[in-house]
This record gives structure tokens, C-alpha cells and sequence, in this order.
């Protein structure tokens, strides 16, 4: 079956596709940036852990940072989320 539109304005299905084509290109470029801020921020947040366990080794100032700091990774990769979702949807 055609679609009457397709054959009358060809141009129209062409600029969709090419919008289409700008954002999943930003979208995979911008995850590869945020997955790349995460494991750097893991290393940050994984460096200072190691040296919270090196001066109180197993005890509760290292879990309380665990949690503080697996929170604040979890807030930062939101942040790059909706920054991302913000661009690409706007």
C-alpha cells in the first residue's frame, strides 16, 4: 500500500530521517562521555575509600562514606542523564 504523502513530499520523510540519524549520534556519543565521567568519578570516590579503609579499616566512618559516596555517584550520573535528555529532546 502507498502512502499518498510519501509520494507527494518525499523531502519531508528525508528531514526525519536525518533528525533521527543527528540524535542517535549525539545520544551514543553522550553516553560513552557519561559512562567515562562514572568510571572516573568511581575512581576518585574508590581512591579516597581506600584510604578511609588504610586509617579505620572495617568500621562504621567506612561504610557511612560508602553510602554517602554511592549516593553521590548515583546523583551525578542523573545529572548527566537529564542533561543529555534536556539537549536531544529540546
Amino acid at each position: 500500500m502507498h502512502d499518498p504523502v510519501a509520494i507527494s513530499f518525499p523531502g519531508r520523510y528525508v528531514g526525519l530521517w536525518l533528525l533521527w540519524s543527528i540524535n542517535a549520534a549525539l545520544a551514543l556519543a553522550s553516553g560513552i562521555a557519561g559512562f567515562a565521567a562514572v568510571l572516573w568519578g568511581v575512581r576518585a570516590v574508590g581512591s579516597v575509600g581506600a584510604l578511609v579503609f588504610a586509617m579505620v579499616g572495617i568500621s562504621a566512618p567506612l561504610f557511612a562514606y560508602a553510602g554517602l559516596a554511592g549516593v553521590l555517584l548515583l546523583l551525578g550520573a542523573l545529572t548527566l542523564v537529564g542533561i543529555t535528555n534536556t539537549f536531544c529532546w529540546s
